[in-house]
Order: C-alpha cells, then structure tokens, then sequence
C-alpha cells in the first residue's frame, strides 16, 4: 500500500522497496514513479512522496491524471469481463 509517508528514493534506501536487476532500469522506475506520484496526488502530499517535484502547471496536471485514472478503470474494468 502505498501511504506517501516518505520518498520513493527514501523507501528503496530503506529496503522498504526493492527492484532485482539492472541499476539503471531501478533509476528510471524511481522516476517514473516519482513523476506518476507529482501527476496524481495533489501538491501537499506530492512534497511528501517526492524529493523535488516538477512544476506541472494544474490544467495539465488534471489532464494527466485524468488519463491515467481512465486507463486504470479501463484496466479493471477488462479484467473484470475476461478475468
């Protein structure tokens, strides 16, 4: 479960999240999932989840979050119907 109660770099520091392989595959998910979290979670609890977050301006923002909860829906929705 994800809680935000500290930084995606602070949690794989602390053994709490770990990726077995290639260090530089385990750089580029920690930013994918520290843009995913400046994306969907709103700024006061992003500075929580992420070390420095982009300047996103909000109509973007909302956009951006927008799809990727439709997509994760969508998702669910599929596996719910062929699951």
């Amino acid at each position: 479960m994800f809680s935000f109660q500290e930084s995606t770099t602070r949690a794989f520091a602390n053994d709490r999240r770990y990726v077995d392989g290639d260090i530089s595959q385990s750089v580029r998910l920690v930013r994918v999932l520290n843009r995913m979290e400046a994306l969907i979670l709103p700024r006061t609890i992003a500075a929580q989840a992420v070390k420095r977050s982009p300047e996103i301006p909000t109509p973007a923002k909302v956009r951006a979050g927008a799809g990727i909860y439709a997509r994760l829906a969508f998702n669910a929705l599929n596996d719910a119907i062929l699951g």
